[in-house]
């Protein structure tokens, strides 16, 4: 038989839905797998347990022949017809063994089998989540940088390397016609193609983040904390939505990002001004690429072309692509500041 490593560990472990009891061992292992991350809810025993006698999404743990956790991911929120895999940490003395793919596997065929949309936003650092991602059948599409502000990160030997704007690399089982894409770009005024593309470039050749910079103009995650509760009470969760007229916008405090959810004419741009004064550093929605009546509106509101993805609302409905526009508390995309962060 095959005795490499592997291959061992391929029959070794086995894969099974997460349940109450299995707290301790998650918390054990995101601690020594996930260094840094922002949602510190992942570190405590309760708040964990409490996510798995209430669950809002489908979590999967990988476990050894001692009976012992060495790895977890999830695919969420419970009752979207496109949920995202995410979440995905491996013991890291057990990785690139193929745990990760075996468990996005699982996801993607729990997924399928429901009638779900899987896909799944990788750090550009993250090759083996990515790897995982192609692994199991999904495609990467795009690149998409500064959605997220991650405070305090740590690299994977646990030194700290400083808070920045992070790249994911967007990975979906959604395919279309790449010349829709192009046929629709096509209406748009040059000059938002060539933001688009310039900033879909710039993702691909980041430049190296300086420190100094990062330490001048981003705020400490605390400092960003307390800004966004100040401002809207703490209401015990790393989520909050926020209104401004017909605008909403949902509020991730751990990394000082929001998400435009539904725009109208008179409170985008308050919303956007609102979010930046409580601390935000990016503000992202996506629209469809076929609304070109919202282009005025979004640059308007000092919002920037950056990123495309695809979205379908609903099964059997046509597959969209859509545009990311963004909006940055320290310059727009391509400014000598921004990129430095």
């Amino acid at each position: 038989s095959n005795g490499s490593p592997k291959h061992m560990v391929e029959q070794l472990h086995k894969i099974r839905r997460a349940q109450p009891g299995d707290e301790a061992g998650l918390v054990e292992l995101v601690t020594k797998g996930m260094p840094g991350y922002p949602f510190e809810s992942v570190y405590d025993v309760n708040l964990m347990r409490a996510s798995l006698i209430f669950p809002t999404d489908y979590r999967v743990v990988s476990i050894d022949v001692f009976g012992q956790i060495v790895g977890t991911a999830v695919l969420g929120n419970l009752g979207d017809y496109m949920q995202e895999i995410k979440r995905v940490v491996v013991d890291p003395s057990l990785r690139r063994n193929g745990i990760a793919s075996e468990m996005t596997k699982h996801l993607v065929g729990e997924a399928n089998n429901t009638g779900i949309i899987p896909w799944m936003d990788a750090r550009a650092d993250q090759l083996g989540m990515q790897r995982a991602g192609l692994k199991a059948g999904l495609c990467a599409l795009s690149l998409e940088s500064g959605k997220h502000c991650v405070y305090h990160h740590l690299d994977q030997n646990g030194f700290q390397i400083g808070p920045g704007r992070e790249t994911m690399v967007h990975i979906t089982s959604l395919t279309t016609d790449l010349s829709v894409l192009t046929e629709e770009l096509a209406q748009w005024p040059l000059i938002l193609v060539e933001q688009l593309a310039t900033n879909m470039n710039q993702a691909l050749m980041p430049r190296p983040k300086k420190i100094e910079v990062v330490n001048d103009y981003l705020p400490s995650a605390v400092e960003v904390k307390r800004r966004i509760e100040s401002e809207l009470g703490n209401n015990g969760s790393d989520i909050a939505v926020i209104s401004r007229g017909e605008t909403k916008m949902v509020v991730v405090k751990p990394d000082a990002s929001g998400f435009i959810v539904n725009i109208d004419n008179k409170g985008l741009l308050p919303m956007i001004e609102w979010g930046h004064e409580m601390g935000l550093q990016t503000i992202t929605t996506y629209i469809d690429i076929a609304q070109i009546g919202m282009l005025d509106l979004l640059v308007g509101a000092g919002m920037s072309p950056t990123m495309i993805r695809l979205n379908q609302s609903e099964q059997g409905t046509k597959v969209i692509w859509q545009v990311g526009w963004r909006s940055t508390a320290n310059g727009s995309p391509g400014t000598q500041r921004s990129s430095d962060l």
